[in-house]
Formats: C-alpha cells, sequence, structure tokens
C-alpha cells in the first residue's frame, strides 16, 4: 500500500469498520444464542 496520508485514512476506517462490525456480530451471536438458551 502506498504509504501517504489519504491511504493511512482510509486503511484505518476501513480497520476500524471491520472491527466494529466484527464486536457487532459477536455480541448479537451471543445475545442470540442466550436467548435460544432460555427459551429452550
Amino acid at each position: 500500500m502506498l504509504d501517504n496520508p489519504a491511504s493511512r485514512a482510509a486503511s484505518s476506517v476501513n480497520f476500524r469498520a471491520v472491527s466494529s462490525n466484527e464486536a457487532g456480530t459477536v455480541i448479537t451471536t451471543s445475545c442470540c444464542s442466550s436467548g435460544f438458551n432460555g427459551w429452550r
């Protein structure tokens, strides 16, 4: 990757989006599985 401010900003934003998306997935999965376990 080119070492310039624009590409660094883009990769930083992309990394943050992926991180928050993974965190949201983990939270959603754990909430759903605990909810299903509660129903069963």
